[in-house]
């Protein structure tokens, strides 16, 4: 790894001979690890049901270490919002915010959602959670998170930190301020971090820190408690962001906590600030080379004085009003003939989305808001359509009619990327679970089970893995090899281009317009399906392949169609993919081989 040479420098002055174990660290792989859901499970039940090899982490009781072998993102575990992946220093700052059911509490810099989604475990459904991410593209994915984990008192917003304490005066029991930082801790992990880091990084950094601090000090109550973090090794933005604090802030002070196995003490020394405030030597750094982990530093910090007896926080526009019953009536009909619990708390409306707020919810009115608590489902003229998010705060006890599937079956897998399923039962609306965890609603009608598993939300990775529904659907004679295949990879290895489709009764070869038909198709099944390439793209590669192949119909036929449809696949790549799943490439290559066309030109 090429570490930036100011950076070796500065970790070498403040390490001294234990540099050289600090550098040794980034040669050594990061661990990975999970964070339970104790909303949907437990410790000893996920412990029997794991397919995974999992070991403790020391400062979380519900945090794990896999093995590289294991592949937790691609189990239908994680669709159901079963674990968090979450690197194991990122868990430890929750922990020491002491986060209590019925709590108030605010997540000032949330994105992505790991350290909120902990933090609403804790809270187990009681009080009001407030996660915020400044960045929208950002917020967006904490919302995601939040919905994924079954969170039902969490209110997401997009906004500045500025905009939020105007709104939120001495209003919070505990913030956390994971700050947006210089990201030294994460090199090992990612290592294009290197490429972005910069002193003049690290002194903005801090500055910014200074700032969000000040903010998040006006919307915590007397006697709360805040918990600063950050994800890099920099003094300025550690000890010397905890210093100025202080000095600025003289109602805080730093608050002993319980270090375990291999977290240091902070160092006053680092402080960089005169005079050095009290109890410096009470934060805590987290090492790489000391720890299973990556570099973390922490402060746990407390708001002097109390809150009057009877003291009730209150936001600048008081307590969210929700709607009149009347205008949720289809939802208490859904609630009546589907539900086995009743929900409480504050009805909203949002067009045609009804959503349900923590009891006194505070007004939010003017600010960006992405989520104002559980997402009910749409009211529909005459009906009301659940959504995804109330399934997956559900259990299987909670619903009228579930239908489990076996986290290791065909089926799971299947639903996950859309397709239907037969079943015998009372029509209406079903819970579908996995190994008894929610994963979403299928509707029940004719012996079929009408998938409603969110669009977008199969096993579409950043990789180029391509969720197997699109195939399915628009490739009915590849069911054989989808299922042989597909799934047991648990998604369809990148495909440079699908341009082809096999509804032969649409389209006659014989025409002259039948390959940009294909073509047409193959774009249609990309953007609706699995919305991996935008048109741009395919247009232009079914030009590079009209250029190739359009004047030689006859190579065409037989080189390209395979009888199914187009794939062109590298298949040295496709080896690589199915050697990550621990399968056998020659075994795999076998079954799949009469349905691809392998390109001249290698595309990975």
């Amino acid at each position: 790894m090429n570490l930036p040479s100011a950076f070796l420098t500065r970790m070498q002055e403040m390490l001294g001979e234990e540099c050289e174990a600090f550098l040794q660290s980034y040669e050594s792989g990061h661990y990975q690890s999970l964070r339970l859901n104790p909303r949907k499970t437990d410790r000893e039940e996920f412990m029997e049901k794991s397919p995974f090899h999992l070991t403790p982490v020391a400062w979380e009781k519900n945090g794990f270490y896999y093995s590289e072998e294991d592949t937790p993102g691609k189990h239908p575990y994680h669709e159901a919002g079963v674990y968090y992946i979450q690197e194991a220093s990122a868990m430890a700052p929750v922990g020491y915010l002491d986060v209590q059911p019925g709590d108030y509490v605010l997540d000032l810099c949330a994105a992505p959602g790991g350290k909120s989604t902990q933090i609403g475990a804790a809270m187990q459904g009681k009080g009001i959670l407030v996660c915020n991410e400044i960045h929208p593209a950002r917020a967006k994915i904490l919302s995601e998170n939040v919905e994924r984990m079954g969170l039902t008192n969490a209110v997401v917003t997009n906004e500045s930190p500025e905009r939020l304490s105007a709104y939120f005066p001495e209003y919070f029991d505990k913030i956390l301020v994971d700050a947006p930082c210089s990201g030294e801790g994460m090199f090992r992990k990612h290592e294009e971090a290197c490429s972005e880091w910069s002193p003049e990084n690290v002194e903005l950094c801090a500055k910014r820190q200074d700032s969000v601090l000040d903010e998040a000090a006006a919307m915590l109550k007397k006697g709360g408690r805040l918990v600063y973090s950050t994800c890099t090794f920099a003094m300025q933005e550690d000890e010397g962001s905890v210093a100025r604090f202080l000095l600025r802030h003289p109602e805080f002070s730093i608050k002993e906590t319980h270090r375990y196995d291999g977290m240091e003490s902070g160092r006053p020394d680092w402080a960089g600030t005169e005079p050095v405030p009290d109890g410096m030597e009470k934060t805590i750094r987290l090492w790489p080379h000391k720890l299973h982990g990556e570099g973390h530093f922490l402060a746990v910090l407390e708001k002097t004085g109390e809150v009057p007896e009877g003291y009730r926080a209150r936001s600048l526009y008081g307590i969210q009003k929700g709607i009149a019953p009347k205008d949720f009536a289809a939802w208490k009909e859904f609630e009546r003939e589907s539900l086995k619990k009743q929900f409480d708390g504050i009805f909203l409306l949002f067009g045609d989305q009804l959503y349900l707020a923590p009891k006194d919810m505070p007004a939010l009115k003017g600010l960006k808001v992405l989520r104002p608590g559980l997402h009910l489902g749409t009211m529909k003229k005459g009906r009301f359509e659940p959504a995804h998010a109330l399934a997956l705060s559900l259990s299987p006890k909670d619903a009228v009619h579930c239908c489990n599937l076996s986290g290791d079956s065909q089926e799971a897998r299947q639903w996950i990327n859309g397709m239907t399923l037969s079943k015998d039962g009372e029509k209406g609306w079903q819970l579908v679970c996995v190994d008894e965890y929610s994963l979403g609603w299928g509707k029940l009608a004719g012996g079929i089970l009408k998938n409603h598993y969110p669009k977008g939300y199969g096993w579409i990775h950043a990789d180029g893995t391509v969720g197997a529904n699109a195939i399915t659907q628009k490739w009915p004679t590849m069911i054989e090899l989808v299922t042989e295949w597909f799934y047991k990879l648990k998604s369809f290895p990148y495909l440079d281009l699908v341009i082809g489709i096999t509804n032969w009764d649409e389209i006659s070869w014989d025409e002259d317009d039948t390959f940009e038909k294909a073509i047409q198709m193959g774009i249609y099944v990309h953007d609706k399906c699995i919305e991996l390439l935008n048109k741009q793209n395919a247009w232009a590669k079914y030009q590079e392949y009209d250029e190739k192949y359009g004047a030689d119909p006859e190579r065409f036929e037989t080189d390209y169609y395979q009888k199914n449809g187009i794939v062109q696949v590298d298949e040295a790549y496709l080896r690589k993919c199915i050697e990550s799943y621990g399968l056998d490439p020659d075994e795999e290559l076998s079954k799949v081989r009469p349905y691809i066309w392998k390109g001249e030109e290698s595309s990975k």
